[in-house]
């Protein structure tokens, strides 16, 4: 009877092992959505601003553009991830009228992790961008290009899709699907779509 305890304790033991050694070395969720971010950043946003300092460009604006400096282009990032409900559902249309049905799954059982706060903290490879949190700030003033946001990101081993606003004022933004596929630990986008514009 001693021995039959021993025997249950070592495989309750290495069982338990095991497991935290197979989900330890997976990447979490959080981890993954900065690498994305990380690795694409200046294509999400693009570098055109860096010449123009605005974001969007809208047509005979004759306002003065105060956003470069020496060190860079400065621009608002919403903290919160975007509840982006509402999207989704256009997502999921875009997905089939697309005919990029691979990523569909990641609608129904992708990690939507992280939710809550970003941590600008993480996004290091900005170029000449600086990342200003938003601190509730509703109105954008010519010190900065613009304000950016993240919905919640879908995530699935090697598929992503992330949704990205970006904006000049509540009356001029658009909001783009990014779909992305990591290969030799690297994500690039394979394809984006715009969902919405205003």
């Amino acid at each position: 009877m001693f021995y039959t305890q021993k025997v249950i304790s070592f495989v309750s033991s290495a069982t338990i092992c095991f497991l935290i050694v197979l989900f330890g070395c997976q990447p979490k969720p959080n981890e993954e959505f900065y690498k994305i971010i990380n690795d694409n950043f200046l294509n999400f946003v693009d570098t055109v601003t860096y010449k123009t300092g605005k974001l969007i460009l809208i047509p005979k604006d004759t306002s003065v553009i105060q956003s470069y400096t020496k060190k860079g282009v400065s621009i608002v990032v919403d903290t919160v991830f975007v509840d982006s409900g509402i999207l989704d559902k256009s997502l999921a249309t875009e997905i089939k009228d697309q005919n990029i049905e691979e990523f569909d799954d990641l609608l129904i059982d992708g990690e939507t992790k992280p939710c809550g706060v970003l941590d600008l903290s993480l996004i290091t490879k900005t170029g000449r961008y600086i990342l200003v949190p938003s601190s509730g700030q509703k109105n954008i003033d010519t010190s900065y290009a613009g304000r950016i946001s993240f919905g919640k990101p879908f995530i699935k081993k090697d598929k992503a899709i992330i949704i990205f606003s970006v904006s000049d004022s509540q009356k001029a933004g658009r909001s783009v699907a990014f779909f992305l596929k990591k290969e030799d630990s690297k994500w690039g986008i394979f394809k984006k779509i715009e969902l919405e514009r205003w």
